[in-house]
């Protein structure tokens, strides 16, 4: 069990966690996303407004830009997949429909 030292939220407090319980909980892209945000915050950026955008979208009023910035790595990683393929899933049912 290797330890991580991650980035906890945006504001840059770290802590350490282990590997093997960041990979329990995460999609597998998603874990290999939350080890990028630390090398690249600006990626963390972006999955911040691809959620708010999404969240606004689906008009989702509980869960403000304010909260994705004290959200840690894992969330916004987590947040970001879970969005991202029920985005696609809706995508994908409406151009079956069309195509009917």
């Amino acid at each position: 069990m290797t330890p991580v030292i991650q980035a906890g939220t945006a504001s840059g407090a770290y802590e350490v966690v282990n590997n093997e319980e960041l990979k329990q909980k995460s999609h597998p892209p998603s874990f290999q996303d939350q080890i990028l945000f630390l090398i690249k915050p600006k990626l963390r950026k972006q999955f911040e407004s691809y959620i708010s955008q999404y969240l606004v979208k689906v008009s989702y009023k509980t869960l403000g830009l304010s909260n994705l910035q004290t959200a840690s790595n894992m969330t916004i990683a987590n947040l970001y997949y879970y969005f991202k393929i029920r985005d696609e899933s809706e995508t994908k049912m409406g151009e079956n429909i069309v195509a009917t």
